[in-house]
């Protein structure tokens, strides 16, 4: 996931990870040579991050000897992390596709309130990184394509890393029912919770649901099961 994350923003999060890892005191020099970033750009990154970091009760400390921050005990380096990811362009841009694949030029430029120029770079950059992937952004209209189960792979992986077990960005499915079906979806995954942790499976399930209420079908391991028919029926009456 990281290669779709932009060079700044891979640098601030180095950043994060340099402040959790010790309370003391981190020069701007040290900061540069760690992120290959110039001192200019890290003091801006540190302006940026300290919006951030004081929105959620934190505190930016400066002296002679460096900067750190102060960062409440109680959260982690992955809220940053998470917060990253729904906030990249790259990132909004392909979880709309995920959701809407009609979207036009005109519609994305709007919706994101980018130029057209942001977004053929944006474009150029994430086909790029989803090559490595086996995945390629198509434009007018736009849509991820490739062998479905790697889509199905990638958009599970990018809705674990992005949201938190609470969180539900599914609004086409209703949260409460889909757990309800959990338990009989799992023989379809072959997988437990002592191999995939349950947020992890439930947003893979939900993806599933997404991608197959569009029409699109992946071999599964027990597609032959008539009771996994007896589901998808259930699924587009009851959604």
């Amino acid at each position: 996931m990281w290669r779709l994350i932009s060079t700044k923003d891979q640098s601030k999060m180095e950043m994060l990870k340099l402040f959790y890892e010790t309370n003391e005191p981190i020069t701007i020099d040290r900061l540069s040579k760690e992120t290959k970033s110039s001192p200019r750009s890290v003091k801006n990154y540190l302006k940026e991050l300290r919006g951030t970091i004081e929105e959620i009760g934190g505190e930016f400390q400066s002296s002679s000897e460096g900067v750190n921050f102060k960062i409440p005990t109680n959260i982690g380096i992955d809220y940053f992390q998470k917060q990253l990811f729904k906030q990249s362009l790259g990132f909004i841009l392909l979880e709309k596709i995920f959701f809407n694949e009609t979207l036009t030029n005109e519609q994305l430029i709007n919706e994101l309130f980018i130029s057209q120029s942001t977004l053929n770079r944006s474009v150029n950059s994430l086909n790029s990184a989803l090559e490595s992937y086996g995945l390629k952004l198509k434009t007018s209209p736009y849509k991820v394509i490739g062998e479905e189960y790697l889509i199905r792979n990638f958009y599970t992986s990018y809705f674990v890393e992005a949201y938190t077990a609470n969180e539900w960005p599914f609004e086409n499915l209703d949260k409460d029912f889909v757990e309800k079906l959990l338990p009989s979806a799992s023989d379809y995954y072959q997988s437990t919770s002592d191999v995939m942790s349950y947020p992890h499976f439930r947003f893979r399930f939900a993806v599933d649901l997404v991608r197959n209420l569009k029409g699109y079908s992946v071999e599964l391991p027990l597609s032959e099961n008539d009771s996994m028919s007896t589901l998808y029926d259930k699924l587009t009456t009851e959604i």
